[in-house]
């Protein structure tokens, strides 16, 4: 077993022993220090206390790598890859875009007016989010209204606006669903006009208004108008905005 020196902190004197010694092993102490003062004065080895503390610092980094893997490995599964209007790619964290359509003036109203959704108010509550990342252009979702829950399937390079909008789309969903007949008029009216009414607040200036035939046909106009309106210029005219979608 490896030898170390103990020193004593109060005088200095100091005598070599073992890296491990017994509690009660004499080199723990300085004798002459606890004659003097009455009471058992104690010994450190320093190279071991060096020891202690970079292996402390080791575990501290150590788990600081771990937790920053399981964040980005958890980011990871909600981020997709999508394309801005000007043709670049970048990533998108699928939760921040849940949370800016979960602020909407529009959704934080519907949840307010219905007593059943009110709990939804608490902070910090959002839908359980399931991300499938599709290797396929594929860009489609589905909502649980009874059990708080959004699956998306994405695909990589899509849209921006087309990502942004099918999150509002489910969103709508979950905090309308229950207003709708479903079956009948799982994309009814109300839905409708819902989802017009929250992407105006998406995108302010958004000039669609509600006169497609069906809910996936005022998807893509209301994602399609969102691209155009992100490539105008500040100087060009946006167009005026319908107010036939309530």
């Amino acid at each position: 077993m490896a030898r170390v020196r103990w020193v004593c902190e109060r005088c200095g004197s100091g005598a070599l022993g073992s890296s491990r010694p017994r509690k009660d092993d004499v080199v723990r102490f300085c004798l002459k220090c606890s004659a003097q003062t009455g009471r058992l004065v104690p010994r450190s080895a320093p190279s071991l206390e060096r020891k202690r503390s970079a292996a402390a610092l080791r575990s501290t980094e150590q788990r600081a790598t771990a937790r920053q893997r399981a964040k980005a490995a958890e980011a990871k599964r909600f981020t997709v890859s999508v394309r801005n209007a000007d043709g670049t790619l970048v990533d998108l964290d699928l939760r921040d875009t849940l949370a800016r359509c979960l602020a909407l003036p529009e959704i934080r109203g519907l949840l307010r007016e219905d007593r059943r959704n009110r709990y939804r108010l608490r902070r910090g509550w959002r839908p359980d989010l399931v991300v499938a990342h599709s290797s396929t252009w594929k860009c489609g979702g589905h909502a649980e209204p009874w059990s708080d829950r959004i699956t998306l399937a994405i695909g990589r390079g899509l849209e921006r606006e087309r990502v942004e909008e099918l999150v509002l789309h489910e969103l709508v969903h979950i905090v309308a669903g229950r207003n709708e007949d479903h079956g009948k008029h799982w994309h009814g009216p109300h839905f409708t006009a819902t989802v017009l009414r929250a992407a105006r607040e998406l995108w302010p200036g958004l000039p669609t208004v509600n006169t497609y035939r069906g809910a996936y046909a005022l998807d893509d106009a209301i994602w399609q108008d969102a691209r155009r309106l992100a490539l105008w210029s500040p100087g060009e005219t946006e167009g005026e905005v319908g107010d036939d979608g309530s």
